[in-house]
C-alpha cells in the first residue's frame, strides 16, 4: 500500500481525513531521483513558511456528470481548507463521434448534453480548461455554441482557428494566488481528424518554445495538455523549466504523479465515450510549494469519487500508449 492510499483508505465514506492531510497535514517530501527534493540547506532552519498551491483536475470526462454531489462536497472541501485552489480540465469533456450517440438521438441531443456538461463546470467554478479534440469538431457550429456558454477560458495554443465555428481560444490564461504567486497555464492540443478549412495543428515543441519566457516572467509554467502521455514525457524531457504537466487524450490513469526531468506529469484516466451513470469520477490533485517564490516540491495523486465516498484511484494501467514505468510514493 502506497503513502497516500495508507492516509485516504480510511476515509472512504466521507473523504474528510484525506481533507484534513491533503491541506493542513502534508507536504511534498523528496522520493530519490523522482520526488521533488528537500529545499532545506545543511546547517538551515527547516521552519521556512511555503506557499502552497493546489490544483484539482480531471479529463476525458467526455459527457460524464456523475455523482455531483459527492464531487461537489470534495471540490468545496478542498478549497475550504486551502486558500490557493483551482480547478482545471485536461479536455474532451464533449463526445464528437455521432455513431456513439443514443440511438435515435442527434444534433439536439449534442446540443443539450454539451451545454448540461458546461453549466456544470460553471457551477463547480472551473478556472481554465484545454480544448480537446473533440472540441475542436464544429457540429454546425453547434460545438460553438456550448463552448461559448463557458465562463472560463479554454485554451489551445497549438491550434490556429481561421474558421467562425469555432470560438478563437486563447494560448495561456494566468492563475494568481492568494499570495501573489502567479502561474502561467500553456494549453497543447490535437486534431486526430480530418480537419475542416480553418483549423491547423502547429508543432507541440515550437508552441512550447514560443512561450519559453512564461517560465522566466511567472513563478510556474503549467502545461495543461490534451495531446496523449507520450508526448507530454517528451516535453517534459525537453523543458525541465516547466514544473507540472497535466494531461489528458489517452486516458491514462496515474494513481500517483511522476517526475520526469523534474517535471512533475500527472493524468487521471478518463471516461468512455458513451456515457455510463455509475462509473465512479475520478479527480486529481496536484500540489505545488513555494519558499521566497521559488517552487521547492511537488507531488500528485488521482482519487475516485462515487457512492462510497472518496478513495485512492486504482493501480496504474495505461490506455493506448504502451509506456509502463514504475509509479513512485509521492510523499515519505
Amino acid at each position: 500500500m502506497t503513502f497516500a492510499e495508507d492516509r485516504v483508505m480510511g476515509s472512504s465514506a466521507r473523504g474528510g481525513v484525506l481533507l484534513v492531510w491533503l491541506v493542513l497535514a502534508s507536504a511534498c517530501a523528496g522520493t530519490g531521483p523522482t520526488g521533488g527534493g528537500s529545499a532545506v540547506p545543511e546547517g538551515g532552519s527547516p521552519e521556512v513558511e511555503r506557499s502552497r498551491v493546489i490544483l484539482l483536475h480531471d479529463n476525458d470526462t467526455h459527457l460524464h456528470d456523475n455523482h455531483r454531489d459527492e464531487v461537489r462536497r470534495f471540490v468545496e472541501g478542498v478549497r475550504g481548507a486551502a486558500p490557493s485552489v483551482f480547478l482545471v480540465s485536461g479536455g474532451d469533456v464533449l463526445v464528437r463521434h455521432s455513431h456513439l450517440w443514443p440511438e435515435g438521438e442527434g444534433i439536439e441531443w449534442y446540443r443539450r448534453e454539451g451545454l448540461r456538461q458546461i453549466e456544470w463546470m460553471n457551477e463547480l467554478e472551473y478556472d481554465v480548461m484545454v480544448s480537446g479534440n473533440h472540441e475542436l469538431e464544429p457540429h454546425e457550429m453547434v460545438t460553438r455554441e456550448i463552448l461559448d456558454a463557458a465562463r472560463f477560458p479554454i485554451l489551445a495554443a497549438n491550434i490556429r482557428i481561421e474558421t467562425e465555428q469555432l470560438p478563437r481560444h486563447p494560448a495561456y490564461h494566468i492563475l494568481t494566488t492568494e499570495d501573489g504567486l502567479t502561474l502561467a497555464v500553456l494549453g497543447l492540443s490535437v486534431i486526430n481528424f480530418e480537419a475542416p478549412p480553418g483549423l491547423v495543428e502547429e508543432g507541440y515543441h515550437q508552441t512550447v518554445e514560443a512561450h519559453r519566457a512564461l517560465a522566466e516572467e511567472h513563478d510556474a509554467l503549467i502545461l495543461l495538455n490534451h495531446i496523449g502521455i507520450r508526448y507530454d514525457l517528451e516535453l517534459a524531457n525537453a523543458f525541465p523549466e516547466v514544473a507540472a504537466i497535466i494531461g489528458g487524450h489517452t486516458h491514462t490513469l496515474l494513481p500517483e504523479a511522476i517526475h520526469v526531468n523534474g517535471v512533475l506529469v500527472a493524468q487521471t484516466g478518463g471516461h468512455h465515450h458513451v456515457r455510463n451513470p455509475e462509473s465512479e469520477m475520478t479527480m486529481g490533485v496536484v500540489v505545488l510549494e513555494f519558499e521566497d517564490g521559488e517552487l521547492v516540491e511537488s507531488c500528485g495523486w488521482v482519487v475516485s469519487i462515487g457512492p462510497q465516498g472518496v478513495r485512492p484511484a486504482g493501480a496504474y494501467r495505461y490506455h493506448a500508449e504502451r509506456w509502463e514505468a514504475p509509479v513512485p510514493a509521492c510523499a515519505a
